[in-house]
């Protein structure tokens, strides 16, 4: 499969003399921009997600929840978990 160009997006598939080499076939053309915008975004989504994700857990780790909160959670879990809250 040959590179997709910008003129050949911009003029809806065709090349330069005005013909398309995927025929009648434009889905096709929709699959390989996807397929190159996917190849090309994924890897920088991911180390994206991971840096995020770290900072997060960090910050996270860090937050002291009020008492009120705590006390409010533990009553909210022993009501809709009572099995669990006999276990501890």
């Amino acid at each position: 499969m040959e590179p997709v160009s910008v003129s050949k997006l911009s003029g809806g598939g065709n090349d330069e003399t005005g013909g398309s080499p995927w025929g009648r076939d434009q889905g096709k053309l929709i699959d390989v921009v996807q397929r190159e915008v996917t190849d090309l975004l994924q890897p920088a989504l991911d180390v994206a997600h991971l840096h995020l994700s770290e900072d997060l857990k960090k910050r996270l780790s860090m937050v002291i929840a009020p008492e009120g909160l705590v006390v409010f959670v533990k009553v909210k879990q022993e009501a809709l978990f009572p099995a669990r809250a006999s276990s501890c």
